[in-house]
Order: C-alpha cells, then structure tokens, then sequence
C-alpha cells in the first residue's frame, strides 16, 4: 500500500519556509546564481524527484565510462580544453585538487594577493611558502586593478624556486588581467598558470566579454557555472589544457576533494546550462545589447553615484558610492527597502549588480529608474583615499605555521606588530585583510574599523572587537 503524506500534514522546516516566502516575494535579483529563479532555464519545479544516486544505467562521477563520460567529453568539446571536470562541490574543489596535483610540501607558489580564501586554504593544506604580488588598488574605491604580467616577470626572475603561478581574473567587479601575456612568462620558466575565473563562467559563449582563460593560454581554469550562468548554487566546472601539469595526478585529487555522492540534480544543471548558454547567441547578443544601453545610460545620467567603466566584463554593475554622502553598504539597503532589489555585494565605496542573459530585462528600467531616484537625493562630497587599501603586510610566517601556534585573543585597536592567527576578511568577495603569519599594521587596524563603522561584517573579529594573534613568534 502506498502511503501519501498530505501536504497539510507535512511540516516544513524553517529555511524552507523561509526559501518559499522569499521566492513569493517580489524582490528582484542582482545577484547570484546566473539562473536568475527563472524556471525557463532550469528545472526548478518538483526538483526533489529528479535526485537521484549512482543507480544502474547512470556511471559513476569517480570512473565514468558511460553517460557521465560522454557529458565531460561534451563540455571539453565545447571549451577546447584537454579535459574538463564537472565540479559539485564548487570551485573549491578545483582550487584544492589542482594547487595539491601541481605543488609539493614546501614549494613555493606565486599567488596575487587578492585571491580568494580557498586559494590560502590550498596553500595551507599542502604546507606551501607563498610569494605574493600585489596588484595596484584604486585608492578611492579600494578595487583591485588587474595583475602586471612583467611584474610577476620580474618576481619569477629573483624567485626561481617558484613552482607555479595562480590567480583571479575576473575579479569579482569585472576586472580582467592579460592572462596571455602572464601564461607564457609562466610557461618561459616552465610552470604552470592556475587562474581562478570563477566570475568568468561566461567569457566563454560571446565576443562581447573578454576572451576565457583557456584560450588565453592558462593551464589550468576554475569556473563557477552557478554564479552567471543558468545552473544551481554549487555547480563548478574546471579546464586543463597543459603539458605541465600530471592530468592522472589531478584526477585523483578531484576525485579525493570531490563527494563520494555526487548530485546528479547538480551534474544535470551543469551539462544543461552549458548547452543552454552555448545555444542562446541570439539571446546573449540581445542581453549585451541591453546591457550597453544600461551602462551609457547610467555613465550618461547619474550625477553623484557613477558606474565603474574600468571593469573590463560588462556583465558586472559596479555603481561607486566614493563621492557621495552614502557608504555601498547604504546604497545597497535603499534598493532593498523602496524598491525590492537584491545586490550581490556592497562595499564601503561601492555595489555590485550582477546580471546574466536569464535576466528578465524589464528589470533593468527598475534598476536604471531606481539609481537615479536615489541620486537625486545624494550630495556630492570630496573622495578621500582609503587608507587600507595596502595589503603588503610584513610575512614572519607561512599559513600552516602561524595557524598551528598557541593563539590569544586580544583587542584588535591593540594589535599593531601582532601576527596574525586567523584569517580576517569580508564576504563576499572573501579576500583576507590579513592572513595568518602576518603582521598587523595600522592599515589592516584602520581597514576593519572603517568596515565595521561602514556596517559591514568583518570575519575574524570577534563581537567584542578582538582577533586571534600568535602567542609565540619567529621568522621562516
């Protein structure tokens, strides 16, 4: 006899119901996932009866021989990469197998300063020396610009010991760097280049966005398919295209970071929105069309908020707060309260506004409409230079040594020329202020006092104002 549970009787937790009162609503989404809530370009209805396991008939992600085999086949077909992993455990997963295949205990890595918390994981997990390149930061704004190929040139030219470079491009408000000329100064010395594009997912699929990086020449890319392109929250894809890299070592390390029970709901959104994107030309060309008429009107009509032109993919709507009397944060809360929309992230000087072809454009006259009201409303001030936009902390440890020291915790006002224990960062986008082995300076101090009177959280501060030093110090 089959038993039906009536709807009535079933009792829903309370994110669920949360989930189902906010989907209710009418806020609008600039934000991720690239899918935009839009059924039409995701199976979103009755999703639970399409999670299955590894059944007869359907392979298995650890050793595909059959149709998973043919997905991956498909997507390295497409992207022209050697091989491509599907990644349901984010891009992390590629970060983490493809740093551990490519680098020893001990080695050195050549990683930007502003990567992304799972890049300094990485580097703690495999006990690995970092050597850092700063890339230049707007000082009015605290936006990273791109990273200097003859820089890293430079580095690798006193730092022969490097085994390897990685980095983010795009970073998370659009800005690109020459991945081109930063893989064959890699390639030159014989390494390999790791690029972080979670945010590039669809550089891919039109000539309107800067050219992937795999096609740029990198030997290894992480995207993250969930954040703009039509797949769920979680969904990743990594690319290797190397003779520099041991494809049968990054293989058992994706498959040793990766589930053991991998979502077949979340495999399925992968090769489907990868096929969606790689059939939607007409549809892409129309959203960046409409992007760009968004972009001027913003660039043309807003007369104390502005819209970043530096980023080099359009797909990001970056509005500057430098100038005027509201912090991002503020900015962020006005658009949620009077008009319904969500933002992806706000900064002490700016927002971000992420969009995607699944879009409903109308909502891009709501958006151009609602800017300009708030604007009106602004005063324009001087821009002052943010103090903390320096990251070239003093380094008296690597990660792995100064996070397994005896820590304490003390008033982060009273830490200048402590090391840090923790990591301190804001998310998103999750670049750390300070990683562990580093020395507190008065910028870093200044940094998390200027975020916390701006609202914004700051991980790694204790609510009474502290942070975890090393009790004992010495130098590498």
């Amino acid at each position: 006899m089959l038993f039906i549970l009536k709807e009535e009787d079933m009792e829903k937790s309370e994110l669920e119901r949360k989930l189902v009162e906010y989907v209710d609503s009418e806020n609008i989404p600039f934000h991720m996932p690239g899918h935009k809530r839009n059924s039409a370009f995701s199976i979103l209805n009755d999703i639970g009866r399409y999670d299955i396991t590894e059944i007869d008939g359907f392979d298995n992600y650890h050793h595909p021989t059959d149709i998973l085999k043919s997905e991956f086949d498909k997507a390295s077909k497409i992207y022209g990469s050697m091989k491509s992993f599907y990644l349901v455990n984010g891009c992390t997963v590629g970060i983490l197998a493809a740093v551990a295949a490519i680098f020893r205990e001990g080695d050195k890595i050549l990683m930007a300063r502003n990567c992304h918390k799972s890049v300094y994981n990485a580097v703690y997990l495999n006990k690995l020396k970092p050597v850092y390149i700063y890339p230049d930061v707007d000082e009015k704004t605290g936006i990273y610009k791109a990273v200097d190929g003859n820089r890293i040139a430079m580095i690798l030219k006193k730092e022969p010991a490097i085994k390897g470079i990685i980095i983010t491009s795009p970073t998370y408000e659009g800005v690109v760097s020459d991945i081109n000329i930063i893989a064959n100064v890699a390639h030159e010395h014989r390494i390999p280049l790791i690029v972080d594009e979670a945010h590039g997912a669809h550089f891919h699929f039109s000539k309107n966005f800067p050219k992937d990086a795999l096609e740029e020449g990198a030997d290894v890319v992480v995207e993250g398919l969930h954040k703009t392109l039509p797949s769920l929250t979680q969904t990743a894809i990594m690319h290797v295209k190397s003779r520099f890299v041991d494809m049968k070592l990054l293989e058992r390390y994706v498959s040793m970071y990766q589930t053991t029970s991998p979502s077949y709901l979340f495999m399925s959104s992968i090769g489907s929105s990868i096929l969606c994107t790689n059939n939607s030309k007409d549809l892409i060309d129309e959203y960046c069309a409409r992007l760009a008429i968004l972009r001027k009107n913003l660039k043309d009509h807003l007369r104390h908020l502005r819209i970043f032109t530096e980023n080099d993919d359009i797909s990001k709507i970056v509005i500057i707060t430098a100038s005027t009397n509201i912090t991002g944060s503020e900015l962020a809360g006005k658009l949620k309260k009077s008009y319904h929309i969500e933002t992806e992230m706000a900064s002490l000087k700016y927002i971000v506004l992420m969009t995607s072809f699944c879009d409903d454009f109308g909502n891009y006259e709501v958006l151009y409409d609602a800017l300009l009201k708030i604007d009106e409303q602004l005063e324009t001030i001087e821009e002052i230079s943010l103090p903390f936009c320096k990251t070239d902390n003093i380094i008296r440890m690597t990660p792995y040594q100064a996070m397994n020291e005896d820590v304490t915790c003390v008033d982060y006002s009273a830490c200048t020329g402590l090391m840090a224990g923790e990591y301190v960062y804001v998310y998103p986008p999750g670049i750390p202020l300070i990683v562990p082995g580093e020395v507190f300076d008065t910028n870093v101090i200044r940094s998390m006092k200027e975020y916390e009177l701006g609202g914004i959280e700051v991980i790694g501060l204790t609510k009474d104002h502290k942070v975890w030093v090393c009790r004992k110090e010495k130098y590498v």
